[in-house]
């Protein structure tokens, strides 16, 4: 069933999907070039996701996502490594991509040219297409990692409730057999084209691959910037190391807060 909201800018795709393939499966053309995958059970501020797809519109080729993921290269078999291990190691090498901004034509390409492997690996395991397209999409930029928000802007999220998905070993073990076999089908495994990873954290402001654009603390200005992109940047120049625990603290608050009116965070009234 598909259908438009209000201007049509808005398009409502629902679907009896069998496979996790199925949200990629695009059954009519979208009414815009980017596209933002995101799981119902997070939300970000309204002011980070419009800076995470400025930077996209200056970047349509690469995935920009909120959370940072890497592969780990072990002499037996790589693994993949989560957002925490990212952070530790302050390396990263791919989004979780239920919060990245997405070319549609990735979504198409996927579809249609993705490895039936690593298709049918996904089918059956029922896990893994987000490693599959984060690693499909640095397969055609030469290896590059996607690139990410600002710092301040991946760290507004608010998680409304808590999925039912298992966190067990037996879906580690699957994970990290994925980006083994992914790596290897795609060729991303040898010098040619290895996949590369990235510092991940420089600043308050930066965050993952380093951009011309990005900001310093004091600056808020780009060449070719819109008067909307600078009124967000102007408003967090001032923050700094010192007060930014309080800033990003009031952003999530305040989110959380609006969220809850409406009935949509977990264990409230409301809901």
């Amino acid at each position: 069933v598909m259908g438009k909201i209000g201007n049509g800018k808005v398009v409502l795709d629902k679907r009896r999907g069998t496979t996790l393939h199925d949200k990629f499966d695009l059954k009519v053309a979208p009414p815009t070039y980017g596209m933002l995958m995101v799981e119902d059970e997070i939300v970000f501020a309204c002011d980070a996701l419009k800076m995470g797809f400025y930077r996209w519109t200056r970047h349509p080729e690469r995935l920009v996502g909120y959370e940072p993921r890497l592969h780990k290269e072990n002499a037996f078999q790589w693994e993949y490594a989560s957002y925490t291990d990212a952070m530790s190691a302050n390396r990263y090498s791919m989004v979780r991509l239920s919060s990245t901004f997405i070319h549609v034509d990735y979504l198409k390409l996927y579809i249609n040219y993705l490895p039936r492997s690593m298709y049918d690996a996904i089918v059956d395991s029922k896990k893994c297409e987000g490693i599959a397209m984060s690693l499909f999409v640095s397969s055609l930029t030469g290896g590059r990692p996607p690139l990410l928000a600002d710092y301040w802007a991946t760290q507004s999220k608010v998680v409304l409730y808590s999925p039912n998905g298992s966190r067990s070993d037996t879906r580690k073990v699957t994970l990290h057999a994925c980006v083994d076999t992914f790596v290897t089908e795609l060729e991303l495994r040898y010098k040619h084209m290895k996949i590369r990873d990235a510092h991940l954290f420089h600043g308050i402001f930066s965050f993952g691959s380093k951009l011309k654009e990005d900001m310093e603390e004091g600056d808020y200005t780009i060449p070719d910037m819109n008067e909307k992109e600078k009124n967000i940047r102007k408003k967090v120049s001032h923050w700094n190391s010192d007060n930014f625990k309080d800033k990003v603290g009031g952003l999530k608050k305040n989110l959380k807060a609006f969220m809850t009116k409406r009935g949509l965070v977990k264990d409230t009234d409301p809901w």
